[in-house]
């Protein structure tokens, strides 16, 4: 993906030394998919809810452009904007490996430097 070379994070490397890092217990550095399962233990009730709602007052076709707004905003403009300047887009993967965007697709190159004034906006 890219020719340089970039400090890659502990979490996304094949042997991490966690067990010895001080900050082992008070940091979750690892995607876990027990995260993933509490994340939807809480967010599902929420979201059956208001799905449902919107079926039942005849507002459901809007749900798949409301679906094709938060595909694009999350996995590809969000990740252009903030992801290609966090060091986990260093790593040499096609596929982002952290705990906040887990498995999205690189469609753009690490970017090292600070984001720009029109991306902080």
């Amino acid at each position: 993906m890219q020719s340089e070379q970039y400090d890659i994070p502990c979490s996304v490397q094949e042997s991490p030394e966690c067990q010895s890092c001080v900050n082992h217990k008070n940091l979750s550095c690892r995607y876990d998919a027990a995260d993933l399962f509490h994340f939807l233990i809480f967010f599902m009730p929420f979201a059956i809810t208001a799905i449902g709602g919107a079926i039942v007052s005849g507002m459901g076709v809007y749900l798949w452009f409301w679906l094709a707004y938060a595909f694009f905003f999350f996995y590809i403009w969000e990740a252009n904007v903030l992801c290609s300047h966090c060091p986990y887009w260093a790593e040499p993967s096609r596929v982002l490996h952290c705990n906040a965007n887990y498995g999205v697709i690189k469609l753009v190159r690490y970017k090292p430097q600070p984001m720009s004034r029109s991306e902080q906006a």
